[in-house]
């Protein structure tokens, strides 16, 4: 065997992990926020698509009568992505898009992700004819409708996920699903209550299904959480070094993102999503500081929860830039109680008595309180917020 030979031969060993597919998934995205096209929504499309894609042999799984639509509505299937309910091609988006999509999904974890995105969809539909004022009663529940839909087969999924065993997965889809779903509650109540000299818009009965999905998904994230806490020491270190490393990716991520999108976002709203990421990064901190005590379980929860600070920064100011809300949220959101004002510095300002000075976090409980707070939080306006 010549060397070339070899290499390809060792190449055959080499994959990426599930956090891994995760951070480079996530890099890809905000790329894709980042850099405008002629064609709006096109690269998120062609993501969607590749993503959905990748399991092969698609071919064999898919229906034929959705391969032969795919194939022969290729354009009329990209236009229609970006249909609202209402208009010609909305039909498409639902029953040809996104029908392939769900098909697409071979394994629990890609179901689970399409599920999850899909029931997104949905609240991003409902928000944006709200802004426009053209939320009517029908329209509004035939999204809720489908959004509980998704969200309930989204949260199947995950189920199936944790049953196989890949718990430290299962954690992570629960804790995206519902710092999304929080996020949307919170653009919705914002919605709701007409900020910004915006005319309240009538979004109470999604409203209420979100906070009633967000708050199984925080239970089930919880739940799946203090499962992996019990499992072999060795288990337990590698999902917090995993976590641990995808979500300090994802702030450096958003950082990014906040730097190009400042113009559109303002000064206040830039600051705003800064003091954001700087809780962040003081969980984060937090998190390094229980990986080097070897406290894994707790480091692993507190990954988990930097990790939904930057997704909801990322989504707060999606909102602010796409539809031009300012979402209201509490002063104690840009708090973090287990680190001390003066020791809240960025990560690459802090120096070694920094970090010997980190205060341990009892990551358990504070799990056990977002729970509680979980379902209100959006619900209380006050303080700063995107």
């Amino acid at each position: 065997m010549n060397d070339l030979d070899h290499l390809f031969q060792q190449t055959k060993d080499v994959h990426l992990n599930d956090f891994e597919k995760a951070a480079i998934k996530n890099r890809l995205i905000i790329f894709m926020d980042q850099q405008p096209t002629g064609t709006p929504g096109l690269l998120h499309w062609l993501w969607e698509q590749w993503n959905a894609l990748m399991p092969l042999p698609l071919v064999k799984a898919l229906p034929v009568f959705l391969i032969i639509a795919l194939v022969f509505s290729g354009g009329v299937s990209l236009a229609a992505e970006n249909a609202l309910p209402g208009q010609p091609l909305y039909s498409i988006k639902l029953n040809v898009n996104e029908r392939v999509l769900a098909a697409a999904a071979l394994s629990a974890k890609e179901k689970a992700d399409v599920h999850a995105r899909l029931a997104e969809r949905r609240l991003e539909e409902a928000e944006t004819l709200a802004a426009q004022g053209k939320l009517n009663t029908e329209i509004q529940a035939a999204l809720s409708a489908r959004f509980s839909g998704e969200a309930e087969q989204a949260k199947e999924a995950i189920t199936a996920v944790k049953l196989e065993d890949r718990l430290d997965i299962a954690a992570d889809l629960s804790s995206q699903l519902e710092i999304t779903l929080k996020a949307h509650e919170k653009i919705l109540m914002a919605l709701s209550a007409g900020d910004d000299g915006k005319a309240p818009a009538n979004v109470e009965p999604l409203l209420s299904s979100v906070a009633v999905k967000a708050k199984e998904a925080s239970e089930k994230r919880i739940d799946i959480e203090q499962r992996v806490s019990t499992q072999t020491e060795k288990k337990v270190k590698a999902a917090a070094e995993g976590k641990h490393g995808t979500a300090s990716q994802k702030i450096s991520d958003v950082e990014n993102l906040v730097a190009t999108k400042k113009d559109a976002l303002g000064i206040e709203a830039t600051a705003e999503a800064q003091a954001r990421l700087d809780r962040a990064q003081q969980i984060i901190d937090d998190a390094e500081t229980q990986l080097h005590a070897e406290a894994f379980a707790d480091a692993f929860t507190l990954s988990q929860k930097a990790d939904r600070a930057a997704e909801e920064t990322k989504l707060l100011m999606k909102a602010k830039t796409n539809l031009n809300i300012r979402v209201k949220t509490q002063s104690e959101d840009l708090d973090h109680s287990s680190t001390k004002p003066d020791e809240r510095k960025r990560r690459g300002k802090r120096n070694a008595a920094d970090t010997t000075t980190a205060t341990t976090t009892n990551a358990g409980a504070e799990s056990t309180a977002e729970t509680i707070q979980g379902s209100t939080e959006a619900q209380t306006t006050a303080g700063v917020g995107l």
